[in-house]
């Protein structure tokens, strides 16, 4: 099974999602296909997930990514315990030795994190980060390292963590829109959190944005949803009401669509903020209490927690004191339960808010003076501030002016340490009324001045925000325009491509075409070659090669016959001289066309073709005439093969008998000697017998001596005669296997033997010596002749070349037995040798250095042709310039 990206493009998306529409996707493509729509679109995936095991092809190790993305989806679905449960059994039964089973634990790990983080476990989510990372570090997956430590470096912000700015800046340094997809939407949010409460967030919002854009590319709908309400808290900040209200509905109309529970309840809750800062109370409320009741199975999680600080606060906005005062209890509870310092003290801020709206000032005054101390103790300086000026509000409600001051003045060097420059204007404010209260109206007259010059500031602040709003936006229309210029442009690109492409396709196969025709060597191949190739190159029906016959056309495959009709269109065709497009009735679908070939402007075939009108394109004719002159180059090629071939086959029967004639004459010179011998013989014993008849008295004497002379001559006679035969039987058995082509056992060094008596007399005129060296227990299965066809032609081929103009040259024969059931046979000798420029050429046709001396240049290309196809092996040549030749045979012991 090939390895699953953590997230995929949604190019990649479509490309699976065409092929199982087309149902050619294999298991492993629809595992795929599942696993990436997990987070983008899950009904398809859980359907898939049902489907999948009764697939053919189902392996059972694929099973465990099935279940993990069962897992996921039960976890989206607001079903903790079950995906925490299968998560446990992947990581205890899941294999560690194989990259597939460390990515499947990676991303197992992954989902574990994220179940502890809406569980408030931060040990056990950190240690399932860390294991995230060292599996994918194991597997050499870099794309879920980086998934890894975006997640860690989103935990260290939300927990304040040290050393998280020297991180800040590696990651500001790099390029994180050409991550992929899925660390670059994780990392780019973390970034963007770490703006969000400081001073730059024009950069919070750039890196949600950049969030938001990596999770559309790869359908990450969680991820986008996050960045959209991200996108929107800023703006909400930055008092950019339209636009927080935009990107809120934009990340719930998402969420709804998604049917997660858990997205959506984080949306509605993102929905009840922006509701209640536009004033649109009765919709905050109707939001806030959707969002409660979606996210109560996740009623101890962090996200549940947000929800229900958003409830406190748009209850607290309409006046509902007495419900905010409960959402703050509770909230307290399970901010407790979570250790969230932020959500404790938010509650406590809450409650003392609500109890001072319910009229019971001095229960808020003793809860906010303990609370106080509990904030101060966390370092919150931000909700102590809050905490101060609510407490001053009860002291002024209790009548405590004293009181009162003291808070205020509290708060107000909490402020300078916060920012030493400038109080902030509700604070001045409040002063001022509280001097005012005092009689002290110098000191109110100037917390009065200082609060306008404050209240110039906010409006200066919120004219560079909103002109930094302004520039942004500016930026991403431009940016937008800019995009969208770049898609049509590389749409146009594409399309331009991809004609190009099509043309370069339609090319190759055209030169492809064109190469494979002027391949073939005869007429029969060259047809069926068009019949191959050029339907689909010409979209045709059909495509028939047509030759000039002695009275009509007809086709250039055996035994096809020609109708009429086309005969006759074929011949107007070829009086016209250029191409012919006809219907060949009236109503007929089809239309043919007749194109001509030309071979040094001569007429030498024609190409027809039967194709639908409709199916031809602009550029047929022209790919048609450029697919006539290659077949009119392969015609004449084929014609000219035809015409060497029979050259050849000639020129081969005349070697065959010139090497027969030449065998026939060796043979006849090595008998002239023992029949000489045996005729002077029979001469002298006639002579002898003659004389003895003469003689009038035999003496005993010339008897014996007639006798003895009778018992040489016998002996000298016999040895003559016996020679004789064993010439003669050897010449027979060569001169049969030379005109036989059956094959038989034999033994190789016999054979060899009686190959080599019958080219003595050439040996013996240069002084000559052949060495031989083969075991005698080589026995092949082949032909004999041939073999011998072959050792005659490479020694004839040594004699010539190798010994031409010296003596006492030395030839080498060897055999030896090869694995594989082959036999090595060497024909060495220590001639001329073979220049190394010449070496490559010499089994080629018609090659010879001795042109116009004799040399026909086909020796040695017989023999090639003959190890190759009678023999069943390969030959080939070893020399150098002055080193002699060697010839090293490689055939197997028995030919099929």
């Amino acid at each position: 099974m090939s390895d699953l990206h953590y997230f995929a493009t949604q190019s990649s998306i479509a490309a699976l999602q065409d092929k199982a529409a087309q149902q050619s996707a294999g298991p492993d493509e629809l595992l795929a296909l599942a696993w990436y729509q997990r987070q983008s679109d899950s009904r398809p995936a859980h359907a898939l997930r049902a489907a999948l095991p009764g697939l053919p092809g189902w392996r059972e190790e694929q099973s465990w990514r099935l279940d993990l993305l069962q897992a996921e989806l039960d976890w989206l679905q607001l079903r903790p315990a079950q995906a925490q449960a299968v998560c446990q059994r992947i990581l205890a039964r899941c294999p560690q030795d194989s990259q597939h089973g460390l990515l499947l634990r990676a991303d197992c790990h992954a989902l574990a994190a994220w179940l502890c983080f809406e569980n408030s476990e931060h040990e056990a989510r950190n240690h399932h980060l860390a294991q995230m990372e060292q599996a994918a570090q194991a597997a050499g997956d870099h794309e879920r390292i980086l998934i890894a430590q975006g997640n860690m470096l989103t935990m260290r912000i939300l927990e304040q963590s040290e050393g998280v700015a020297q991180e800040i800046d590696k990651w500001r340094a790099a390029d994180l829109s050409a991550l992929p997809p899925a660390p670059g939407a994780i990392l780019s949010n973390a970034l963007g959190l770490y703006f969000h409460n400081g001073p730059q967030m024009n950069l919070a919002v750039r890196y949600y944005r950049l969030s938001w854009q990596h999770a559309q590319n790869s359908g990450q709908l969680r991820r986008a949803c996050i960045a959209a309400g991200n996108i929107s808290r800023v703006l909400a900040h930055q008092q950019d009401l339209d636009g927080a209200l935009e990107w809120a509905e934009r990340e719930l109309c998402i969420a709804r669509s998604s049917a997660w529970p858990s997205l959506l309840g984080h949306a509605l809750a993102q929905y009840a903020e922006c509701m209640q800062l536009l004033g649109r109370l009765s919709d905050a409320r109707a939001a806030s209490r959707e969002a409660l009741q979606i996210l109560a199975p996740l009623a101890g999680s962090r996200l549940y927690a947000q929800a229900l600080l958003q409830e406190g606060l748009v209850c607290q906005a309409s006046g509902q004191a007495h419900e905010a005062l409960q959402a703050f209890v509770a909230l307290e509870e399970l901010g407790l339960r979570l250790e969230q310092a932020d959500f404790q003290a938010e509650a406590w801020l809450g409650q003392t808010r609500a109890l001072l709206e319910l009229g019971q000032a001095a229960h808020a005054m003793q809860s906010g003076r303990r609370q106080l101390q509990q904030i101060r103790q966390l370092g919150l300086q931000a909700q102590e501030m809050q905490m101060l000026q609510i407490l001053a509000q009860i002291s002024t409600a209790l009548q405590q002016q004293a009181e009162t001051m003291m808070w205020l003045q509290q708060a107000a060097a909490l402020a300078q340490r916060m920012d030493r420059m400038h109080l902030p204007l509700g604070l001045l404010e409040m002063l001022s009324q509280a001097h005012q209260n005092q009689g002290e109206l110098e000191q109110a007259l100037e917390y009065t001045l200082q609060a306008g010059q404050a209240q110039v500031r906010q409006y200066q602040a919120d004219l560079s925000r909103r002109a930094t709003l302004l520039a942004s936006h500016y930026e991403e229309e431009r940016a937008a325009t800019r995009a969208s210029q770049l898609r049509e442009l590389a749409a146009s690109e594409a399309a331009r491509a991809a004609a190009l492409q099509a043309h370069i396709d339609v090319l190759s196969q055209l030169g492809a075409c064109g190469r494979d025709l002027t391949a073939r060597r005869s007429l029969p191949e060259l047809a069926k070659a068009l019949r191959q190739h050029a339907p689909a190159l010409l979209q045709a029906e059909a495509v028939e090669l047509l030759l000039p016959g002695a009275d009509a056309w007809r086709t250039a495959m055996p035994g096809a016959a020609t109708p009429d009709g086309l005969a006759q269109l074929a011949a107007s065709c070829a009086s016209q001289r250029h191409s012919l497009q006809c219907c060949p009735w009236p109503g007929a679908r089809r239309s043919l066309c007749f194109e001509p070939l030309f071979k040094g402007g001569q007429l030498c075939g024609m190409l027809l073709t039967s194709s639908a009108p409709q199916q031809e394109s602009a550029h047929t004719p022209a790919l048609r005439a450029n697919l006539a002159a290659y077949a009119a180059i392969a015609l004449d090629n084929a014609q000219a093969w035809a015409q060497v071939e029979s050259s050849r086959r000639q020129l081969v029967a005349q070697e065959k008998l010139a090497s027969l004639g030449s065998l026939v004459a060796g043979v006849a010179h090595e008998l002239n000697t023992p029949l000489g011998n045996a005729l002077m013989m029979a001469s002298s014993q006639q002579d002898a017998l003659f004389a003895l008849q003469q003689q009038s008295q035999l003496r005993h004497s010339d008897l014996l001596c007639y006798l003895e002379d009778g018992h040489e001559s016998s002996a000298v006679l016999q040895r003559s005669l016996q020679a004789a035969w064993r010439l003669v039987s050897s010449f027979k058995q060569v001169a049969q296997d030379r005109t036989s082509e059956q094959a038989r056992h034999f033994s190789l060094a016999q054979t060899t033997a009686d190959i080599l008596r019958t080219l003595q007399n050439r040996m013996r005129d240069g002084n000559h010596h052949v060495q031989l060296d083969i075991p005698p227990d080589i026995t092949l299965y082949s032909q004999p002749g041939a073999w011998g066809q072959v050792l005659s032609a490479l020694l004839e081929n040594a004699l010539e070349h190798g010994f031409a103009g010296r003596s006492g040259g030395l030839i080498k024969i060897s055999a030896r037995r090869l694995p594989g059931a082959h036999v090595e046979i060497k024909v060495c000798d220590n001639g001329a040798g073979i220049a190394a420029a010449h070496l490559k050429h010499i089994f080629d046709p018609f090659f010879t250095t001795r042109l116009g001396q004799g040399g026909n240049g086909l020796g040695l290309n017989i023999c090639y042709n003959i190890v190759r196809s009678l023999l069943q092996g390969s030959i080939r040549a070893e020399s150098g310039a002055g080193d002699g030749a060697c010839f090293i045979l490689d055939l197997p012991l028995h030919c099929a």
